[in-house]
């Protein structure tokens, strides 16, 4: 039954969540389980929360091109663009060459009508 389906998507959500803040317990710095996390926070539509979870895999590992990136989107994702922007723009050097981050960084840009900051990811 339909109905019956469903349940078992919730029983699977709660089981997620349960293994996630497990593995957080146990290894509180492994950015991929904070990134884990914070993907499970945004299916269950707790946003804000999500975003201090990517917060947290990014100053975990900085150099990972993924986590910033998906930083600075929920960061957009609950208006806070300016932010996002700003945090960008001073790693943008960081990150040469990378097509993503210069994407994300040139969306924003354009969003906020930062033609200076355009033109900066515009040469990523």
């Amino acid at each position: 039954s339909p109905s019956r389906g469903l349940g078992d998507v919730y029983k699977r959500q709660a089981n997620a969540e349960k293994i996630l803040k497990k593995g957080l317990n146990k290894l509180p710095k492994a950015s991929s389980v904070l990134y884990a996390y914070g993907l499970h926070l945004i299916r269950e539509q707790k946003h804000q929360q999500a975003v201090l979870q990517f917060q947290r895999a990014h100053l975990v590992a900085p150099a990972v091109d993924q986590y910033l990136y998906t930083y600075v989107l929920s960061l957009d994702n609950i208006g806070q663009s300016e932010q996002g922007l700003t945090l960008l723009i001073e790693l943008h050097k960081s990150f040469q060459g990378n097509k993503m981050i210069g994407e994300i960084g040139m969306y924003l840009s354009k969003k906020l009508q930062n033609k200076a900051a355009y033109e900066t990811f515009m040469k990523l």
